[in-house]
């Protein structure tokens, strides 16, 4: 059984075998052994055609919807579709009676080689890679136009943009900048709505303060207002309200300091009008506060000239002497303290001495009047008629600083007089003494001196007898020795 399993199986391959020799003899009559090696490469690696590159293309964007007399700018926006393009040529067209053209601008790089700003359609625009460095092979934004919508269009109104006969250079070949090629580009369309009127209303519909009350009572025509509030609070709440919704508000100047403050409330309507409300805001004094009585000035300004004396030096009068030149003088006066107060004063000068009062209040209202002489001199040629500035004195005050009393509290006195007798039940500590004379005074320093002069007379009688009786002996001694 073996055996015949295996003629079996041996006999079907010799069958196969004789099936395909005349099959495959067939296919290949008349052709070489090479011719069929080829045509088993050629099907097994077939040639395909490279897939055709799509046309550049262009597209807008910007604001679809605007209101009449407002500005538009569109974005033109060139597709390389993975080509090399080095420029852009297109006609523009719109409509005049809705829009005006107001700029046309180039973007990354590239240049506005031709253009117009010439109103109608049909305006030509040419934007280059002039360098040739910054082909499109992508979407690149390559010019942008501006327009201005005319102020009577009404709501409901379009606008439309269209750029037609629109072509584009493809420098497809790199080394060779004049290889080059034009493509059509599709005509592309842009429409702007027109919106109703942008609106004008930037009153207020309300506007209140969380401490105290306005003064007048709020009225959207009146912009000035006023209010007081305690010392406690620093900062000022302030809501304010606009009566069109698209108005814009902004409050300014909340931070109060102690006196008068304002607060600015700007309300900017939907069409860009402006108005200003104005709060004058009073923070009270602290209640335990004690207010400054100082009145005094720490400088005099002015216009022409120097002030003299110095201002501080505890003095409420000052002279200034100024050119025949000078005929108006400007005097500012400066308070010592900050919170003083004082206004500055503007005369006409007159030849000759011109007195200009002026006066600082302090804070408590305690006030302090000031004088200023403002010399100004003659003419040339008239050097005889020179004013001089005497400052007056108040003839009172000398007899009160220095008064005339020495005769009574020194009397004169004779000294050889009796002392005055003293009652002895008011003058318990007894008799008194009699003072003594300036006079006697006056003799005792002649004595002195006298009595020092005859003492010093006598010490040089003694010390020149002493010296005499010296020398005796040594002149006896000389003589011994001479001998």
């Amino acid at each position: 059984m073996k055996h015949l399993k295996e003629t079996a199986v041996f006999t079907a391959l010799l069958l196969l075998l004789s099936c395909a020799v005349p099959i495959l003899a067939v296919e290949t009559d008349g052709i070489g052994p090479d011719e069929t090696a080829e045509i088993g490469e050629s099907e097994s690696l077939p040639e395909t055609e490279p897939a055709e590159k799509q046309l550049p293309s262009i597209r807008i964007s910007g604001p679809d919807s605007a209101c009449a007399g407002d500005t538009v700018t569109l974005n033109v926006w060139l597709n390389g579709s993975e080509r090399y393009l080095r420029g852009l040529q297109t006609k523009l067209e719109y409509s005049t009676e809705k829009m005006l053209l107001s700029d046309i601008s180039c973007v990354n790089g590239w240049k506005l080689d031709a253009g117009t700003l010439s109103q109608g359609t049909g305006v030509p625009i040419l934007v280059i890679d002039e360098n040739f460095e910054l082909p499109v092979t992508s979407e690149v934004r390559v010019f942008t136009v501006t327009f201005l919508l005319r102020e009577n269009l009404t709501e409901g109104d379009t606008a439309v943009i269209r750029f037609h006969d629109t072509r584009a250079t493809d420098w497809e070949n790199v080394s060779d900048p004049q290889n080059t090629e034009d493509l059509p580009v599709e005509d592309a369309l842009f429409a702007v709505n027109v919106l109703p009127p942008r609106s004008d209303d930037a009153s207020l519909r309300s506007i209140t303060v969380s401490e105290g009350k306005l003064s007048p009572a709020f009225n959207p025509g009146v912009l000035i207002y006023s209010v007081t509030v305690p010392y406690s609070v620093r900062y000022a709440e302030v809501n304010a309200l606009p009566n069109d919704e698209k108005a814009t508000v902004r409050v300014s100047g909340t931070a109060l300091q102690v006196g008068s403050n304002t607060v600015t409330v700007t309300v900017t309507s939907e069409s860009g009008i402006v108005w200003v409300y104005k709060l004058s805001v009073t923070r009270q004094k602290d209640p335990n506060y004690i207010p400054d009585a100082n009145n005094s000035l720490s400088d005099v300004r002015l216009s022409s000239g120097t002030v003299s004396p110095k201002p501080g030096e505890k003095t409420d009068t000052f002279v200034v002497y100024l050119p025949f030149e000078t005929d108006k003088l400007t005097v500012t006066p400066v308070p010592a303290s900050k919170t003083a107060s004082a206004e500055a004063i503007t005369v006409d000068l007159t030849v000759g001495i011109n007195e200009i009062p002026f006066t600082v209040k302090a804070e408590d209202g305690a006030k302090a009047e000031y004088l200023l002489y403002a010399v100004r001199h003659p003419a040339f040629g008239e050097l005889e008629d020179i004013p001089i500035y005497v400052p007056e004195t108040e003839p009172e005050t000398e007899p009160e600083t220095v008064p005339e009393t020495v005769p009574e509290t020194v009397p004169e006195t004779d000294p050889v007089t009796d002392p005055p007798e003293t009652d002895a039940v008011t003058d318990p500590t007894g008799p008194e003494k009699p003072e003594k004379s300036g006079i006697s005074a006056l003799w005792l320093l002649p004595a002195v001196l006298l009595s020092l002069i005859a003492g010093y007379a006598v010490c040089a009688l003694l010390h020149g007898k002493k010296r005499k009786s010296e020398a005796a002996p040594r002149k006896e001694k000389s003589k011994g020795k001479t001998k």
